[in-house]
């Protein structure tokens, strides 16, 4: 806290997150249900790791909607514009005093101000982008959020200028010269472009895109805020969520789940849903009959 006063503020937040980690690393799911077989039905049994925005399996999720978004500009070619979008900072570096800030606002700006300004000024900023787009959120050094925007398309000069002005001069989000910088960089793997914008957030879990470290102080302030507002990382326009869009394979005889059952690595399991039946008629399958005589009370209605 000595090194930077904008995180002092944020001590409990910090604390009940990495609590949050620690708990659900050791958490994981089972899924007991029936499957149509030949000769009748089966019990069948899936299991799956607690899965939150900085877990692995996340992790591989938003990896494949980036996969999906690269096969669809293979086929749909188009210029990449880089535009990134910061906010005015209470403090630029460590100890150092944003005077611009206190000149433009009167005061520092907190990093949860900043989170506000970010997000409020980019609902207004976002509907005079008229082209697909995808946006990632990520930390500054100091704990400062900013936000990437990849947008499908060639802007003119015009767009660009109206953007810069909005976001400083009409918004007043930050100053001309630092708000809004645009730049149209050689893309050779979409892919690979937005994941190292996402690498931050994946430290924690060993990702290839970046290193297995623990995160600066600032970036877990960041993602404790993050946590606790439930504020969302990454977006698209429409068009490109249909594109990123997870399509599951048919299945012939899908599985129909009746009991949901949170495991802990200490060994301890409990049941977190049990099916019953509309009709009243209870399902009598082994699997079910063992999990509800081991907990009676936690039956509801699908």
């Amino acid at each position: 806290m000595k090194e930077n006063p904008a995180w002092a503020s944020y001590i409990k937040e910090v604390i009940e997150f990495r609590r949050y980690l620690r708990e659900t690393e050791n958490l994981s799911f089972t899924f007991h249900g029936e499957q149509l077989a030949e000769g009748g039905m089966d019990d069948i049994t899936s299991k799956m790791p607690y899965k939150h925005r900085w877990s692995k399996i996340y992790r591989r999720g938003v990896l494949a909607k980036f996969y999906q978004l690269e096969k669809y500009l293979v086929d749909n070619p188009t210029q990449i514009t880089m535009l990134t979008l910061t906010t005015f900072h209470g403090w630029n570096k460590f100890r150092q005093e944003s005077q611009n800030c206190i000149d433009q606002k009167g005061h520092l700006i907190s990093i949860l101000e900043s989170f506000d300004l970010l997000k409020t000024n980019w609902r207004l900023l976002k509907q005079h982008i008229h082209h697909p787009y995808v946006w990632i959120m990520e930390p500054h050094e100091t704990g400062y959020p900013h936000m990437h925007v990849v947008i499908l398309g060639k802007l003119t000069e015009d767009e660009k200028n109206r953007i810069i002005a909005f976001w400083a001069d009409k918004y007043g989000t930050s100053d001309k010269e630092h708000g809004a910088i645009f730049t149209e960089p050689p893309v050779k793997s979409i892919r690979n472009y937005l994941m190292k914008y996402m690498v931050k957030g994946f430290r924690k879990s060993g990702s290839k895109y970046g290193e297995p470290d623990d995160w600066t102080t600032g970036e877990l302030v960041f993602y404790s805020l993050v946590k606790k507002y439930r504020w969302r990382l990454f977006g698209a326009t429409r068009d490109l969520v249909m594109v990123m869009k997870y399509t599951p394979k048919p299945l012939t005889n899908k599985p129909l789940y009746y009991a949901t059952e949170l495991h802990h690595k200490n060994g301890t399991d409990n049941v977190m849903w049990l099916r019953r039946e509309p009709t009243g008629w209870l399902n009598h399958t082994r699997v079910y009959r063992e999990i509800k005589k081991a907990s009676p009370d936690e039956e509801r209605i699908l």
